[in-house]
């Protein structure tokens, strides 16, 4: 398999992952969408009776559970469009003056830095400073994976090697 197969390949199967795990976070997890809104009206209802800490319990439940929902909206939102902008690249990484090496280093280095990132904010539900740790990490490669294809597209004259 050469290095563009493999990154339109590996784009695909993100798109299908991101798609995949926002269908089961749809489907599975319907309290996230609807226990909110049940905890807010909770918590001003606790606050009408005057039962503060009732209400305070309430809201920081509230709030967490939106900001689970928030971080794996992102997570399958991030996994979905790194996976087509893979996909996109692919034709373009063929087309560089790079050795097969290089070019094979570019394309993992894409598709890996595509699963870190939204790994990481997916994480962040759970360890808020690991999962921006991973998700930076990420991203950071996945952007210098996709400029380094692009500059080597622009300079190496847009030559395609047939491989």
């Amino acid at each position: 398999m050469n290095p563009q197969r493999l990154l339109a390949i590996g784009g695909m199967i993100l798109v299908l992952v991101g798609l995949v795990y926002g269908a089961v976070f749809a489907a599975f997890l319907p309290p996230l969408r609807n226990k909110p809104p049940t905890l807010e009206k909770e918590a001003l209802q606790a606050i009408d009776r005057l039962a503060l800490e009732e209400a305070l319990q309430k809201w920081d439940t509230r709030t967490r559970l939106l900001s689970i929902r928030e971080f794996n909206r992102g997570a399958h939102t991030h996994c979905t469009l790194m996976g087509l902008t893979a996909v996109v690249f692919a034709p373009y990484l063929g087309k560089t003056s790079f050795g097969t090496g290089v070019k094979y280093l570019l394309a993992a280095g894409t598709l890996l830095g595509a699963l870190v990132l939204p790994s990481g904010v997916a994480v962040e539900t759970w360890n808020v400073g690991l999962g921006r740790l991973l998700a930076l990490v990420g991203g950071v490669l996945f952007l210098l994976s996709l400029l380094v294809i692009t500059l080597g597209y622009i300079s190496g004259g847009n030559q395609s090697q047939g491989e």
